[in-house]
C-alpha cells in the first residue's frame, strides 16, 4: 500500500522533490505502523512567514514549507522540514490545533514518541543520550 499517493513541489524543482521524497521515505515506516495515508504531500510557500505546514482533512493533503520565508532559492534545514512533516502527520490521528487556553492534547505525547523513532539518540525531552 502506498502511504503517499502523490508528491508535488513548486515548479517541479528536482532539488525540492528530492528533499520532500527523502522526508516521505523517512516517515513511511511510522505511517505503515500507524496505518496512516496521505493522498497528496506537497510543497507550499504561504504568505505567512511563520506557517510551516498544514494537514487538510486528516491526510487528504499535507502541505509543507520547504523554502526560507524571504528566499525562495534557499531550503529550510532538513530537520525542520522533517519535524514539520511529523507534526502534520500527527494531525491524521489527533485532529486540528487546539485553542491555547485548552489543556494540551495527548498528541504532544504522540509526537514525542514518533520523533524518538526518527531521532533514537535523543531522549524524549531533547537531551542527547550518552553513547557507549
Amino acid at each position: 500500500m502506498a502511504h503517499f499517493g502523490q508528491i508535488q513541489v513548486v515548479g517541479n524543482d528536482p532539488s525540492a522533490l528530492a528533499l520532500l521524497q527523502r522526508a516521505a521515505d523517512q516517515v513511511t515506516p511510522i505511517m505503515r505502523k500507524r496505518r496512516w495515508t496521505v493522498r497528496v504531500l506537497e510543497e507550499f510557500y504561504p504568505k505567512s512567514q511563520g506557517l510551516l505546514g498544514l494537514n487538510v482533512n486528516r491526510g487528504a493533503r499535507i502541505k509543507v514549507r520547504l523554502r526560507q520565508p524571504r528566499d525562495k532559492g534557499s531550503f529550510l534545514p532538513y530537520n525542520s522540514i522533517l519535524g514539520t512533516l511529523l507534526h502534520e502527520l500527527v494531525h491524521n490521528e489527533i485532529g486540528c490545533e487546539l485553542n491555547p487556553t485548552t489543556p494540551p492534547p495527548p498528541g504532544g505525547r504522540l509526537l514525542t514518541s514518533i520523533r524518538f523513532h526518527i531521532y533514537p539518540w535523543q531522549e524524549p525531552l531533547g537531551r542527547l543520550l550518552p553513547t557507549t
